[in-house]
């Protein structure tokens, strides 16, 4: 049975919250760059240290989120989450493919 307060994040994320219900760690990654046709690719992933509640309102896409919010989000995900980055060169793109080179950042 998934809590109440994950109900927020069930009807959007249903993986998530059952993952997390289970007490389960959730891994999220993106990447930025792949739209390039020069420099490297960037993945980051963060995985959040316990299951989120309705107070983190601003887990969200960052696009969506104000500056002062999107802030607001990165000192919590700093405080509550581990993070991992990782880069591929564009001499990896180019030598790989721009898929294979993103999967490597990942």
């Amino acid at each position: 049975m998934v809590p109440k307060k994950l109900d927020y994040f069930f009807e959007k994320d249903e993986f998530e919250a059952k993952s997390w219900a289970l007490k389960k760690l959730v891994c999220g990654i993106d990447e930025a760059g792949r739209g390039c046709t020069a420099g490297p690719v960037v993945a980051a992933a963060v995985v959040l240290k316990t299951a989120p509640d309705n107070t983190e309102i601003y887990l969200d896409d960052s696009k969506l989120l104000s500056a002062a919010r999107r802030n607001k989000a990165f000192a919590w995900l700093e405080k509550n989450s581990w993070q991992g980055i990782g880069i591929a060169h564009h001499r990896t793109i180019d030598a790989m493919n721009i898929y294979q080179a993103t999967l490597r950042a990942m």
